[in-house]
């Protein structure tokens, strides 16, 4: 099972399928990271938006089976200010309504 991306069997697993389920968190530039936990995916990153754009976010480890979630943080005033839409395997969009501000997104998938 070692090195398929599988998920590991609860019990009965080998040493080696536990250590190569776990994977070390990557940093590919200076503003994303992810990290394979166990055939979970969890990504995450930060990028600033000018205000009345709409921003597309694209996963820097996309999805292979299901999008699961994606979370954002926004910086400084009105944090309801901005909505995402069109999610799918490989990223997002995040509107952003308000003036330019940052945001903070991770999301979970396999």
């Amino acid at each position: 099972m070692s090195n398929t991306n599988s998920v590991i069997p609860y019990s009965g697993a080998l040493l080696k399928d536990l250590a190569d389920s776990l994977g070390i968190t990557q940093f590919p530039d200076d503003t994303s990271w992810y990290q394979v936990i166990g055939g979970l995916i969890i990504q995450g990153g930060k990028i600033a938006i000018g205000g009345g754009v709409t921003q597309a976010i694209d996963f820097v480890a996309p999805y292979e089976k299901q999008l699961l979630s994606i979370h954002t943080e926004v910086t400084g005033a009105a944090p309801n200010g901005h909505y995402i839409t069109n999610e799918d395997l490989t990223g997002f969009d995040i509107v952003n309504g308000a003036s330019g501000r940052d945001y903070y997104w991770w999301s979970v998938g396999v």
